[in-house]
Parts: C-alpha cells; sequence; structure tokens
C-alpha cells in the first residue's frame, strides 16, 4: 500500500516532466491527453482536440474548435471550425533536387516558412490538407479530402484536388455586408444577434 501511494506522486512527475520536455520542442508542440482540452485564456475560449501538433508560432482566435489529429502551421482567425485530421501548411519535401530525401536538404521541414493564414468564420473538413502559404478566406468553407493549393476567397466553397470553387454562399452583395460588418469580432451574444437580423433582413429562409 505505503509503495503505491509513493508511487502515484512519481507518475505524475514524470508526465509533468514528459509534458514541460513536449512544449519546448522547437519544432512543434503536441497538444495530447486522455481527454480533450478546453482552453480559455486572454478572453479566448478554444477547444483543441487530442492528437493535434501544432507549431509554436501558431496563433488562434477566440471560439474557435480544433478536432481530433489535425496538424497546425498558420495564422488562424475567430469563430473557425476545422474537423478532424486536417492539416494546415504542413512540411514539403524540395523537388528541384535530383532526391526528395530530407537526409539531403537542411530546412526541408521549416515548418515556419510560408506560414498559411485562416480567416475567421472558416469551415474546414474532415481530412482537408492546406498547402503552405494558402490564405483562406473569411467565411469560406474546405470541402473534406480537399487539396487546397492556392488562395480561396471569402464566402466560397472549395472541394477536390486540387481544389476548385463550386460556388459561393452568397451574393457579392451579401458578402461585401458581411465583410464590411466585422462580426466576427463580437462576443457570441452579440454576433449572434447580427447574424439573425442579417438573415431576417438579407436572406430568404
Amino acid at each position: 500500500m505505503v509503495k503505491n501511494l509513493t508511487a502515484i506522486p512519481l507518475l505524475i512527475f514524470k508526465k509533468l516532466l514528459l509534458l514541460i520536455g513536449n512544449y519546448k520542442n522547437r519544432n512543434s508542440i503536441s497538444i495530447f491527453s486522455d481527454i480533450s482540452y478546453k482552453i480559455s485564456f486572454a478572453n479566448k475560449f478554444i477547444t483543441i482536440k487530442r492528437g493535434t501538433v501544432a507549431c509554436p508560432d501558431l496563433t488562434i482566435g477566440s471560439h474557435t474548435y480544433v478536432g481530433y489529429g489535425c496538424f497546425l502551421s498558420a495564422n488562424i482567425g475567430r469563430y473557425c471550425s476545422i474537423a478532424n485530421n486536417v492539416s494546415i501548411g504542413p512540411g514539403e519535401h524540395p523537388i528541384h533536387f535530383p532526391s526528395t530525401s530530407a537526409v539531403f536538404f537542411d530546412n526541408s521541414y521549416d515548418l515556419k516558412a510560408l506560414k498559411c493564414n485562416v480567416s475567421s468564420d472558416v469551415w474546414i473538413g474532415s481530412g482537408a490538407i492546406i498547402l503552405r502559404g494558402v490564405t483562406l478566406g473569411t467565411g469560406s468553407v474546405i470541402g473534406a479530402n480537399a487539396v487546397v493549393t492556392r488562395d480561396v476567397e471569402p464566402y466560397s466553397i472549395v472541394v477536390g484536388s486540387p481544389a476548385r470553387v463550386i460556388r459561393f454562399r452568397f451574393t457579392p452583395d451579401k458578402i461585401a455586408i458581411l465583410l464590411e460588418s466585422k462580426w466576427w469580432l463580437l462576443n457570441p451574444e452579440e454576433a449572434l444577434k447580427f447574424l439573425k437580423e442579417f438573415q431576417n433582413e438579407h436572406l430568404n429562409i
């Protein structure tokens, strides 16, 4: 019994060391746990599910959700919804050399190069891959398993590999109103009020 009681603090200490060592990794930060993290800091309310790996210079806006098993190297805005197994800005292999092996290149996995920008209120479907340097416009929707190789316009819906625009969510005049409003800077209560007013006034739903 005494041995078991002694082992408990030691186990906790070992797990703490593992977490500290993990967060000091220069290349990435692994967010892992037996349960999901609900992070609240500096007025931010961010949900990140276990198994997600993020670069140390990752930024995430308030009220954004990140699913299981994602890779993140990006500036991510507010109110974004990122499904499971999404990769944003993953490392790439150079193809100008006869071999693509990382053995021959010092900076093959420089994850800070050509950082992605995910604007606010973006929905990224499960398994999507966003290549380095791509910007996803506000309100855009990325279909499941899409491979996005170029910038995506605000409020457009893209699918496929390589991803292509299939339509826009709203007409240009309505998109202009939404972008001008910058509603995503509001808190959830104020944002919902604006969105309901916009729906009642501009959408036939």
